[in-house]
């Protein structure tokens, strides 16, 4: 019977390496590694001398790269989230401008309330996840005025001038402007394509902004816009309530 195979000190299985610095043999990276967090040899007394000589079968390994065992994993820091307190509220708009008959259909500035609402929505926070939304809303930000009126128009399928008209009281049963009930026909009636927007979409904003509008983006605009619009009203079942809001872009 031939000399017995030499074991890994750590799992048992079959042997070809020992340890640089201490007799004990292993058989792969994941017993190198277990073995060094126990290995009591020190650097000071040097690898041990091999008691066996290399040979075919048997040949000298090659030592672990222990630099690259060793480096750190780099984990990405979770974003602290910044205190309600901390965020910078605009003053609570004057009461009469709600009160007015004759202010009733002019657009009204949001309350701190309603800012809250939108600041501690769940499904907002869930929602702005998505990447596309998010790069749609950045370049959304970074237009003019006025071509940001007309983009946000586009997004939500409706026309630039419905968008900034007062809508009637007596049709959505509050004093803001479209949107508001045009977010419920645009998917079933959309505005006709113009041939300038493309067959599938067209690009929105400038570098290092710029992003390309698919029907995905849309859809994630208007879901979006539907979101603030209820959060605004406190009204979770989704109806329009009566919360004023200024659609201003």
């Amino acid at each position: 019977m031939g000399p017995k195979a030499p074991v890994c000190g750590v799992c048992g299985e079959p042997s070809k390496y020992r340890c640089s610095v201490c007799p004990v043999r292993y058989c792969s990276v994941a017993c190198y590694k277990t073995h060094k967090e126990s290995c009591v040899a020190t650097s000071e007394a040097g690898p041990a001398p091999s008691l066996e000589p290399p040979s075919d079968d048997h040949p000298a390994p090659a030592e672990p790269d222990v630099t690259e065992l060793e480096k750190p994993t780099e984990t990405a820091e979770p974003a602290e989230l910044r205190p309600i307190t901390s965020l910078k509220w605009p003053p609570e708009p004057d009461p009469m401008i709600f009160s007015d008959p004759l202010r009733r259909d002019d657009p009204k500035p949001l309350r701190p309330v309603e800012l809250e609402r939108i600041a501690t929505s769940q499904p907002l926070r869930d929602l702005l996840a998505e990447e596309k939304l998010t790069r749609t809303l950045a370049a959304l930000d970074a237009l003019p005025s006025k071509a940001r009126h007309d983009a946000l128009a586009r997004l939500l399928g409706v026309d630039s001038e419905s968008l900034a008209r007062p809508a009637a009281a007596a049709t959505l049963d509050r004093g803001s402007p479209p949107p508001l009930g045009d977010l419920l026909s645009a998917a079933a009636n959309p505005p006709e394509r113009r041939e300038e927007w493309g067959a599938d979409g067209w690009w929105l904003g400038q570098s290092p902004n710029r992003v390309w509008i698919g029907e995905e983006e849309k859809q994630l605009v208007k879901l979006w816009a539907g979101m603030v619009v209820r959060e605004i009203d406190g009204d979770s079942d989704g109806a329009w309530g009566s919360g004023n809001l200024e659609w201003e872009v």
